[in-house]
């Protein structure tokens, strides 16, 4: 539950205030989920700073793998192109190696 509350604590922190500012480009895809172009990222690098304090709480869940946490996600960074953009994707298929 613990980690439950991590996750919420920094998805909130994360997807909340970047999807009400005026300045974000939201492209709707029919089908699809939209993409959000977010401008002001200072509240995204925080969230993904609480998420590495972190790390070690989800971890534990992970290897535990109790019936109360059935489903495990990450969100990774992609960098594309030559300017270093980076395209952030959640991966739901998750598995640990050495």
């Amino acid at each position: 539950m613990k980690l439950l509350s991590i996750l919420i604590l920094v998805l909130g922190s994360i997807l909340i205030p970047s999807c009400s500012s005026n300045e974000n480009e939201v492209i709707e895809r029919s089908g699809n989920p939209d993409i959000i172009n977010v401008s002001d990222t200072s509240l995204v690098d925080k969230g993904m700073e609480e998420a590495r304090e972190h790390i070690q709480v989800f971890l534990e869940a992970f290897r535990k793998q109790e019936p109360k946490n059935s489903y495990f996600a990450l969100k990774k960074g992609f960098e594309y192109g030559e300017s270093g953009d980076r395209e952030f994707i959640w991966l739901n298929e998750i598995i640990e190696t050495d």
